[in-house]
């Protein structure tokens, strides 16, 4: 299995501007005022404190046969193994089907981690010290442990979040793109999260996200991602909504990592818990070392659940697997849905009906041309 792994770095920037209607926390140089931080509530997307089951993800590109990898967590957050086929229950559209379970371990298997970093002008001043020179060190060590098929990416955010580094397995490319990194700026933290999750999405296999940040949001609603970083209704619940649900459809958890002298931990502990990852502040750098092991057991030590889909034909239907263990009272579940493929449908053109009443003379060439597009946004015509 193939993981992902985005680093995010977050670095707090300087406020220029006062955005209307922004909750801008800090003065002009974006320094935090703990005198305007309150406590503020984000989506109770609390993961733990009981056994877990996630569909991490959903693969049907062998339809009928449908591959499941699941995630099965204990009330510690920590792989559960040793189950086995009579330890889970396993239903499609309400209809129990037989299937097959193996453990899929961490040797040889392939993540895709987006690693997202704070470069904003908060992570750079003296009394933050070391937390941009921090945060650049702990991507460098995550890249030098990298596996070989392991993809790597890196997205910093400041003034508006972008991609560095486009997902590589290039250490080098890797290694550049963080000694580039600089710290300035205001911060669009809830737009760095976001991207890096999206930027994740497509990558096969096993994914998540690790983002380095101070915490400071104020800024992501002058920004072009959905997030807009906004205290509406005395909270920001659509945001954590937003990148919560983006992150636990796809199956990527997020990892916080909080550096610097004040961290404003409320977000970063929000996204991280609603999404099956956790959070963790300023660890030493043997800490780190841990703390990196652990994502990547986690992301590759999951099981491999296979079944025949009873519908065999493939015209579009949508379907719902649902995954529990400890049969028979399947306490513990998971949901995904996936639609089948659909054979496209074919429409001739009057050019092409006026054709079919000739003959082709032989020895000549012929050359059929087919407009294909789909009907899912963005809409790609080819």
């Amino acid at each position: 299995m193939k993981r992902t792994f985005i680093f995010v770095v977050m670095v707090t920037l300087t406020i220029t501007a006062l955005a209307a209607g922004a909750d801008i926390v800090g003065p002009l140089d974006d320094p935090f005022d703990f005198s305007r931080v309150q406590k503020l509530r984000l989506s109770d997307y609390s993961a733990f404190g009981d056994t877990s089951v996630t569909i991490s993800q959903l693969d049907q590109s062998g339809f009928p046969l449908i591959d499941l990898y699941v995630d099965v967590l204990d009330e510690y957050g920590l792989p559960l193994w040793g189950l086995g086929n009579g330890d889970f229950c396993l239903t499609q559209d309400g209809q129990t089907v037989p299937f097959t379970i193996s453990q899929i371990e961490a040797a040889g298997c392939a993540r895709s981690i987006a690693l997202v970093i704070d470069v904003s002008g908060s992570m750079n001043l003296p009394e933050h010290d070391p937390a941009i020179g921090y945060a650049k060190a702990a991507a460098h060590a995550f890249v030098d442990d990298m596996d070989d098929y392991d993809r790597v990416a890196i997205i910093a955010f400041s003034d508006c979040a972008e991609v560095v580094q486009e997902f590589t397995s290039d250490k080098q490319a890797l290694h550049d793109a963080i000694d580039g990194l600089r710290a300035e700026g205001m911060t669009a933290l809830f737009d760095g999260v976001w991207l890096g999750v999206n930027e994740a999405v497509s990558e096969l296999g096993s994914k998540a996200v690790i983002f380095f940040a101070d915490g400071l949001e104020n800024n992501s609603d002058v920004c072009e991602y959905p997030p807009n970083g906004l205290f509406t209704d005395n909270d920001y619940t659509d945001d954590s909504t937003l990148i919560c649900d983006l992150a636990r459809s796809a199956g990527i958890p997020v990892y916080a990592v909080g550096v610097g002298e004040n961290v404003w931990a409320d977000p970063m502990i929000a996204f991280a818990e609603g999404t099956g990852g956790y959070y963790q502040f300023a660890p030493s750098a043997a800490d780190l070392g841990d703390i990196f092991t652990e994502i990547r057991e986690r992301l590759c030590n999951r099981y491999l659940i296979s079944y025949d889909s009873p519908d065999t034909q493939a015209d579009g239907d949508w379907h719902e697997v649902v995954v529990c263990i400890f049969a028979p009272d399947c306490q513990f579940c998971d949901t995904a849905h996936y639609r089948e493929n659909e054979p496209p449908a074919i429409a001739e053109d009057q050019a092409t009906i006026a054709l079919a009443s000739e003959c082709q003379p032989p020895d000549e060439e012929l050359t059929i041309c087919a407009l294909v597009s789909d009907d899912v946004e963005p809409y790609v015509t080819n």
